[in-house]
């Protein structure tokens, strides 16, 4: 149900851009698909996983959710416990096994290890793995949905939490050593599907 998360936050941003076009029952109907989707994950905790199957994607469009609800209900009581919920999954996103051992002072006065905790969902060189194997493509979901809260953030007009950052330039550098002179991405370990031939445009 999380990766709706996308989806709810698109319906805000797009509720936004059309202005004065959008009639008070449609944003009510919004609200309430907001309020809805925080009841169900305002309380999660972030997921890890690493290996075989990250928590890379899961957390990314969590985070995207959780965002455009604090956005979107910033006058309800719950507004700031949804942003920080948000925060902590936006910054789940992109976080290695090395990172709960940096003592580094990051955000709220707690450190990067605090912050981690004992959720993971790259690998320690920070690829992620999925379907068995090293995937560049998941690996760019933590770069696409740092994407999508820059918009997210961006349309109400508030600035993008740093956690949308964390470990996002050392996975894009990552990133461009497995593409192509294309600019594909291709899996180090072999095609589980292909690109080329099926989405000649796959760029994540």
């Amino acid at each position: 149900e999380s990766q709706c998360g996308t989806t709810v936050s698109g319906l805000a941003v797009a509720a936004l851009l059309l202005g004065d076009a959008v009639d008070q029952e449609t944003w009510d109907l919004i609200a309430a698909v907001h309020a809805d989707y925080a009841s169900r994950f305002g309380d999660m905790a972030p997921k890890s996983g690493v290996y075989v199957n990250t928590q890379m994607e899961e957390n990314g469009w969590t985070s995207c959710g959780l965002a455009s609800v604090a956005c979107l209900l910033s006058d309800a009581p719950e507004a700031s416990s949804w942003a920080a919920a948000a925060r902590r999954w936006m910054f789940s996103t992109a976080t290695a096994p090395q990172d709960a051992k940096d003592l580094r002072v990051y955000a709220d006065g707690q450190t990067v290890s605090q912050w981690t905790g004992e959720t993971f969902t790259a690998l320690p060189d920070y690829m992620a793995e999925n379907h068995g194997m090293v995937h560049p493509n998941y690996t760019g979901a933590s770069v696409l949905f740092a994407g999508y809260l820059g918009v997210i953030h961006g349309a109400f007009g508030v600035p993008l939490p740093q956690q949308a950052r964390f470990n996002r330039d050392r996975i894009y550098a990552q990133l461009k050593l497995t593409t192509d002179r294309t600019g594909s991405l291709h899996p180090v370990q072999g095609m589980d599907w292909p690109y080329h031939f099926t989405d000649p445009g796959t760029i994540t």
